[in-house]
């Protein structure tokens, strides 16, 4: 059973790495064969990538043919011993190092022009031609499409657009308010301790977020439940978006994010015209995230709403208007 083959795109770059390996694996076997004996193809990349370039950093050289730098420091370092390459030093920082090739090198690269790149050429473009034409084309556009976009961010995208079909944002009922003291309780108790105030507001959201004009939303999962929550609670001269706790179990799949999105939308929709939050240094990827979609640091939130927590020692603002 070839699993690889008849998955189609799901195992792709397994089936690619096989075939890579094919090639090399028969490239090598070549490159011996006819006298290279001391040679790698990932070695005789870097000679074909040195023989037209000006010195160039390792990093560089590794950027350019889209190579991992270990790989090319390690490949780079078989060659230095072997004498095909170089370093110098760069012009304009002597702390640099620059890699070139060598006299011994450059006459290695001639030899294998003349004797061995020019008929690898050819058979691999028989083979293409023989299975499928545009292959190499095709590879091209792959590159590039991936250099735009890498698989990686591809599928966080998609995984980001499932997991907002997942969740539902829904607004407070009494019979959530157990909820929402159970997720911020669980999550202060984490790192900090649970204040006075935390204990007035979680244990009685409903007068003292709701009857004050505020608001409390709720992540609902289609699978999990409510697993994050999250308030804007009127403090007189400007709403606080405040309580923000997401479960454990829920943790890395961008629930906080959807919440926050969420908050701010119904924020406009209130009509608020001032809108802060406080938080402590050590939450640093929330304050990543808060930074992401708009949140300014503010010395002016600190000195007239700091004071309300012990641990508070950054304040945000949102600008509304």
């Amino acid at each position: 059973m070839d699993v690889i083959s008849e998955n189609g795109h799901l195992f792709l770059g397994s089936r690619l790495k096989r075939l890579s390996d094919r090639f090399l694996t028969d490239a090598t076997k070549i490159t011996h064969s006819i006298g290279f004996a001391d040679l790698y193809p990932s070695q005789t990349v870097l000679i074909a990538a040195l023989e037209k370039s000006p010195p160039v950093s390792v990093s560089n050289l590794a950027k350019e043919l889209g190579l991992s730098q270990p790989a090319v420091t390690r490949n780079l370092s078989i060659l230095g011993k072997q004498s095909y390459v170089k370093y110098v030093s760069d012009p304009s920082d002597q702390r640099q190092k620059l890699i070139s090739l060598s006299v011994k090198g450059q006459k290695l690269a001639g030899q294998l022009r003349a004797r061995l790149w020019g008929k690898i050429e050819k058979t691999v473009a028989q083979i293409c031609q023989e299975s499928s034409p545009d292959f190499v084309e095709h590879l091209e556009h792959i590159e590039k499409a991936l250099g735009k976009k890498s698989f990686e961010e591809r599928f966080m995208e998609e995984m980001q657009c499932k997991k907002n079909s997942d969740v539902e944002i829904v607004e407070f009922s009494d019979d959530l308010a157990q909820d929402f003291y159970d997720i911020n309780a669980t999550w202060i108790a984490e790192k900090f301790v649970l204040e006075d105030v935390d204990k007035q507001v979680l244990s009685n959201p409903k007068t003292q977020i709701i009857d004050g004009g505020g608001a409390i939303l709720f992540a609902k999962h289609k699978d999990f439940g409510i697993v994050g929550t999250c308030a804007l609670m009127n403090c007189g001269t400007a709403f606080e978006l405040t309580k923000m706790g997401v479960r454990a179990e829920a943790r890395g799949l961008k629930i906080g994010e959807t919440l926050l999105v969420a908050a701010l939308g119904k924020a406009k929709l209130m009509g608020i015209k001032r809108l802060f939050l406080l938080t402590n240094a050590q939450q640093e990827a929330a304050i990543h995230l808060y930074e992401k979609l708009g949140f300014v640091h503010s010395r002016e939130i600190m000195e007239e709403f700091g004071h309300e927590y012990e641990r508070c020692n950054v304040a945000m603002d949102y600008p509304l208007i």
